[in-house]
């Protein structure tokens, strides 16, 4: 068991008890990775590690989100879903912002533990969400969040000098600045949400997508409950 320090209103307190916990996961998995299936084996690994101890849910995000299959944990409905987040079509402009305000709401349970997994490859869309009502509702839902990005996913339009363009090149200075605000949006959500929610953000090329939401899952495999005196 991991060495432990317990502090509350910043005073240390002493810890009775530190056991491994069986309260049951409940995941919200968003895969938004262009319809490429990038992350196909990886999400399969995860689910693999997780079976019994968790329910799951998928939701493709190539544009808007689409529920593959609500929470479940079926290891054949899973499968089926699971299926379906192969090569599908590759796009750009995922409202990953949109599937993961979803998520948070949906994701809290009574006996649960919610978790939201991001698996993403960038690209995302223009959003009319800010991230301060995303990362209220997060807060909300009490959900870890997790977020795996390919190298390369962090990318921002350059703006050009709108004063000095012609009109079409306006219209897509327009255009890059209203995805340079959407990015700042869901960067301070992947970021900010994954660390104040006890996740984190991990930035991995492409050969280790697998490894890293494999580690992701080993550690929810075994998070501890502490009881402590005070």
């Amino acid at each position: 068991p991991p060495h432990l320090e317990v502090k509350a209103g910043g005073k240390a307190q002493t810890i009775a008890s530190l056991k491994e916990t069986t309260t049951p996961l409940r995941i919200a998995i968003l895969d938004a990775d262009q319809g490429t299936g990038a992350y196909q084996a990886g999400i399969g690994r995860f689910m693999q590690t997780l079976i019994g101890r968790a329910e799951f849910s998928l939701t493709s995000v190539i544009i808007q989100p689409d529920k593959v299959t609500e929470y479940s944990p079926d290891g054949r409905v899973l499968s089926e879903g699971l299926s379906r987040l192969g090569q599908r079509g590759r796009q750009i402009g995922a409202q990953l912002l949109e599937a993961t305000n979803e998520a948070a709401g949906t994701v809290n349970a009574e006996g649960k533990r919610p978790v939201i997994l991001v698996t993403r490859l960038g690209g995302e869309g223009t959003t009319n969400l800010q991230s301060k009502d995303v990362m209220e509702r997060l807060r909300k839902s009490r959900a870890i969040l997790y977020v795996v990005s390919s190298a390369g996913a962090e990318g921002r339009a350059s703006l050009s000098n709108y004063s000095e363009t012609s009109p079409v090149q306006q219209q897509q200075a327009l255009r890059e600045s209203e995805s340079s605000e959407a990015w700042q949006q869901l960067s301070l959500v992947l970021g900010d949400g994954s660390n104040e929610t006890g996740g984190r953000h991990d930035i991995v090329v492409a050969t280790t997508l697998t490894q890293a939401v494999q580690k992701i899952a080993n550690e929810l495999r075994h998070q501890y409950e502490v009881t402590y005196e005070g």
